[in-house]
C-alpha cells in the first residue's frame, strides 16, 4: 500500500466519522430536544377603565414570544372572559345544596362565558422569527357589578395536527373606579422567559355557556330598610 492509498483511506474514515457525528448531533437537536418545533411563551397584561356608571372597559394584552429556534406561524387564537364573582345563580344553588362545583371527571369549575375574542384565518397572519414578540389586543365591555373575572387565552400551534397549542389562565379583580379613571397596569401572569421553562402545549378547554339573563350581575336597588 502506497502513502497515497493510506492518505485516501484516512480521509475516507474522517469523512465517515464526520457524517456519523453530524447525524448524532442532528438527532440530539431536532429529535431528542425537538428544536424543529416552535416554542412560545405568553405574558398577559390587563387594564381597566370605567366608561359609564354601569359599564367598565377591560383591555387585555397578550404578548407572544418566540423562544424556539424556528419560525413561529400564528393564525388561530382566542381570548375568553369568564365570570367568577358575583357567583352565577346556578353555582350559588349548588353551594347551598353542598354540591361539588367541579363536574365529575373535570378538575376546574366551568365558569360562565361573558366575552369572547377569536381570530381564525386559513392563511398565516403573523410570523415570528426566533427571539421576536407580538402583542394581541382585545377589548371587553362588562357590567361594573362584576368583581372578579377569569381570562383564558389559547394560541394554536399550526405545526401540530389538531387543536393543540399554548394556553394560559389568569384571574383579574375589577376595582371600583370613578368614571374615566384608568386603573394601574396589572401584570397578573407572566411565564418565565427562560428556555428551560417552556409552557406545555394542550388542547383548548371546552367553551362554556354564557350566563343566563337572570345572573346576579344585574344591578338592583337596595332592599327597603325594615322598621325599627
Amino acid at each position: 500500500m502506497t502513502i497515497k492509498d493510506v492518505v485516501e483511506t484516512i480521509e475516507s474514515l474522517v469523512t465517515t466519522l464526520a457524517l456519523i457525528v453530524g447525524g448524532i448531533w442532528t438527532y440530539i437537536l431536532f429529535v431528542k430536544h425537538r428544536q424543529k418545533f416552535p416554542k412560545a411563551n405568553l405574558t398577559t397584561e390587563v387594564f381597566q377603565v370605567s366608561i359609564s356608571d354601569k359599564k367598565t372597559l377591560v383591555h387585555v394584552i397578550v404578548t407572544i414570544s418566540n423562544i424556539g429556534e424556528v419560525l413561529l406561524k400564528l393564525n388561530n387564537w382566542e381570548i375568553r372572559l369568564l365570570q367568577i364573582l358575583p357567583l352565577w345563580e346556578p353555582l350559588l344553588s349548588k353551594i347551598k345544596s353542598e354540591d361539588d362545583l367541579v363536574k365529575e371527571g373535570e378538575t376546574e369549575i366551568e365558569w360562565p362565558l361573558i366575552g369572547l375574542r377569536e381570530f381564525n384565518r386559513k392563511k398565516v397572519n403573523i410570523e415570528l422569527e426566533p427571539g421576536e414578540k407580538e402583542q394581541l389586543h382585545s377589548d371587553f365591555i362588562i357590567d361594573s357589578a362584576l368583581q372578579l373575572v377569569q381570562i383564558y387565552t389559547f394560541i394554536q400551534n399550526n405545526s401540530k395536527s389538531g387543536p393543540i397549542g399554548w394556553p394560559q389562565t389568569i384571574f383579574f379583580h375589577i376595582s371600583s373606579k370613578e368614571l374615566g379613571t384608568n386603573s394601574s397596569k396589572k401584570k397578573e401572569a407572566k411565564m418565565s422567559d427562560s428556555k428551560k421553562s417552556i409552557p406545555a402545549q394542550q388542547q383548548p378547554k371546552p367553551r362554556p355557556s354564557p350566563p343566563e339573563k337572570s345572573n346576579p350581575v344585574k344591578q338592583m336597588p337596595p332592599k327597603a330598610r325594615p322598621p325599627k
